[in-house]
């Protein structure tokens, strides 16, 4: 089972999908049959809006099919690794480098997570700048408590690892290493120009095991926090579609 099948959100996307499906057609046919007409830009402003919230809950699935490949990576058999990519030195590059990939795509999550929050609810924040930082006091400051404490929530998560990111980005050595406690024999043996021991080996398969299980299960939290985002935001996209009907 891929994590991204951990993520539903079912309210907020029936709500957004039922609601876009109504003219979605005709702008796609419009934009199509005319150069001069921008499909993003094309519609009444609710229309707009609505067109690019699509845009930004879709962007959510996109990081979570990237980090599913992530996982794929980092699973894969040790074996393959150093015959697969015969420019590595170790086989602590390839884990580093895909583990870089992961903090990336956490920090792309709490960008998405602000721009949307910030169109959903109105906030007018600038969308260049807007993120899930600048996102949790604009929204506390107009009084939507409940969803800022939620962002707030998904960013302690994650802090510690965009930080990291962050270290890695200004001193060209991540700090945080979930593997750094992991001996891979088969790099320490490559040195020596010796064979590894087969149990010494397994051990080290098991360790990595370990550690990217837990790697899941922080990923599923992650997962949590989000729908509970989402499921929030229903209630106040729930109000912004309909409000013109009353």
């Amino acid at each position: 089972m891929k994590i991204s099948d951990n993520y539903q959100s079912e309210k907020f996307h029936i709500l957004l999908i039922t609601a876009v499906q109504k003219f979605l057609k005709e702008h796609i046919d419009s934009a199509m049959k005319s150069e001069a007409i921008d499909y993003e830009t094309y519609g009444s402003p609710k229309q707009v809006k609505l067109k690019l919230i699509v845009q930004l809950s879709g962007r959510i699935s996109t990081v979570l099919g990237d980090l599913d490949r992530t996982f794929m990576f980092l699973a894969k058999d040790r074996k393959l690794i150093n015959e697969h990519y015969t420019d590595l030195e170790t086989q602590e590059e390839y884990y580093d480098y895909h583990l870089e990939n992961f903090y990336i795509r956490l920090a792309t999550l709490l960008d998405v997570i602000g721009k949307l929050g910030n169109e959903v609810y109105d906030l007018g924040l600038k969308k260049d700048k807007v993120s899930a930082y600048v996102f949790k006091d604009k929204a506390k400051s107009e009084g939507f408590e409940k969803i800022s404490q939620i962002t707030v929530e998904l960013i302690e998560k994650i802090d510690e690892y965009k930080k990291a990111r962050h270290s890695k980005l200004h001193t060209g050595e991540s700090e945080f290493k979930i593997f750094r406690k992991i001996v891979i024999w088969e790099d320490l043996m490559k040195m020596i120009d010796s064979e590894v021991d087969p149990l010494l080996s397994e051990h080290t398969d098991e360790e990595i095991k370990k550690q990217l299980n837990e790697l899941k299960d922080f990923t599923l939290e992650i997962i949590q926090l989000i729908e509970n985002f989402m499921d929030e935001a229903s209630l106040k996209l729930e109000e912004y579609i309909t409000e013109d009907d009353k």
